[in-house]
C-alpha cells in the first residue's frame, strides 16, 4: 500500500520493494561485492551498498531527467497485461526448480509437503475468485487459513523425513569426492593438488559453471595430467563448518573455487566466480609446471 502513495513517497517505497525483490538475484556479478561488503567495517559496508543502490537506480534516474529517453519507452496498453501473464510462467519455472532443490534437501517427503502446499495455494486462489458478493477480507482470511494449515501439515511431513533424506541425495561420484579439511590435508600430504568446488543445489551460477567448465572431458583430462583431486563442498543444507571457510575467504555464499597446490605449506588460490573450461584447464596445467601453483 505504501507504493501506491502519491508523488515521491510512492516512488521511494516502490524502489524499496524493487530492491527487496531483486536482492536474492545478486549472483554472479554482485555476489562478490556483497560477500566482500559483509566482511568489512560499517563505513566500507555502507559505501559499497550505496554504490550498488546508485547503480540500481541510475537507469530510472536518467530516464526521469531525459525527456527524449522517456519518449522511446513503449506506451502503456493491453500488451502489459499479456507480458505480466507470460512472466508468470517464469515464476512457475522457479517453483519447479525450488521443489527440485527441496527434493535434495528433504527427499520424497519434502516433495510431498511442497505438493500439499501448492495444491492449497491453488485452491485458495480459486476460492478467492469465487462468490463476488462475499467481502474481499473474508475471502482472503479463509484462503490464508487454508494455505497456513497446508504449510503446517507440510512441515510435519518434512519432520518425518529420514536423516539421510534431509542430508540430500547425492550420487556415488559426489560421495566419493566429498570435501573435508582433513581430506584436503591428507591429499596434499601425499603430494597431490586439490581443486575444491563450494557449491549448492540452489545456486544457479554454480550449476552453470559445473555444466560449462567442470562436467567436461577437458576438465577431467586436466585433473589426470596434473594428478589433482576434485572435491565438492555441498552447502545445499547450510552448515557452520563450510560457512566459516567461506567467511575466511571473504565470501558470504557460494560459489567459491579453491585450487590447492601440492605443496602443503602453500596457500590456496581463489579462482574467479565465472568459470570457463579453458580457464580452469589452464590453471590446472600450471600446477604441473610450477611448484608453487598458478598466479591468479
Amino acid at each position: 500500500s505504501l507504493t501506491r502513495r502519491s508523488a515521491t513517497t510512492g516512488s521511494f517505497f516502490t524502489g524499496i520493494l524493487a530492491t527487496i525483490a531483486a536482492t536474492p538475484c545478486t549472483a554472479p556479478f554482485m555476489g562478490v561485492a556483497v560477500g566482500y561488503a559483509l566482511t568489512q567495517p560499517a563505513l566500507e559496508l555502507s559505501l559499497i551498498l550505496m554504490s550498488l543502490g546508485l547503480g540500481f537506480a541510475l537507469p530510472v534516474v536518467l530516464l526521469a531527467f531525459s525527456g527524449a529517453a522517456a519518449r522511446i519507452l513503449p506506451k502503456p496498453g493491453p500488451w502489459m497485461q499479456t507480458l505480466k501473464q507470460v512472466l508468470a510462467f517464469l515464476l512457475y519455472g522457479s517453483v519447479v526448480w525450488l521443489v527440485w532443490v527441496l527434493s535434495i534437501q528433504a527427499g520424497s517427503q519434502g516433495v510431498l509437503a511442497a505438493g500439499i502446499v501448492l495444491m492449497a495455494v491453488g485452491f485458495g486462489a480459486w476460492l478467492f475468485g469465487q462468490h463476488p458478493r462475499v467481502t474481499t477480507r473474508f475471502k482472503a482470511t479463509i484462503a490464508a487459513s487454508i494455505v497456513t494449515a497446508a504449510f503446517v501439515t507440510g512441515l510435519s511431513f518434512i519432520d518425518l523425513a529420514s536423516p539421510g533424506a534431509r542430508n540430500g541425495a547425492r550420487d556415488n561420484r559426489d560421495l566419493a569426492s566429498a570435501y573435508s579439511p582433513e581430506r584436503v590435508a591428507k591429499l596434499r600430504a601425499e603430494g597431490r593438488p586439490v581443486f575444491v568446488n563450494f557449491t549448492a543445489a540452489w545456486c544457479i551460477s554454480c550449476k552453470v559453471n559445473e555444466r560449462l567448465a567442470l562436467d567436461t572431458d577437458g576438465f577431467r583430462s586436466a585433473l589426470t595430467r596434473s594428478n589433482a583431486v576434485y572435491l565438492k563442498a555441498d552447502w545445499t543444507n547450510k552448515n557452520d563448518k563450510i560457512a566459516r571457510i567461506l567467511k575466511s575467504f571473504g565470501r558470504a555464499g557460494v560459489p567459491l573455487y579453491l585450487l590447492y597446490p601440492a605443496d602443503r605449506y602453500a596457500m590456496p588460490f581463489v579462482l574467479r566466480q565465472l568459470l570457463t573450461e579453458a580457464f580452469v584447464v589452464r590453471h590446472l596445467a600450471s600446477l604441473s609446471r610450477t611448484k608453487t601453483g598458478p598466479s591468479l
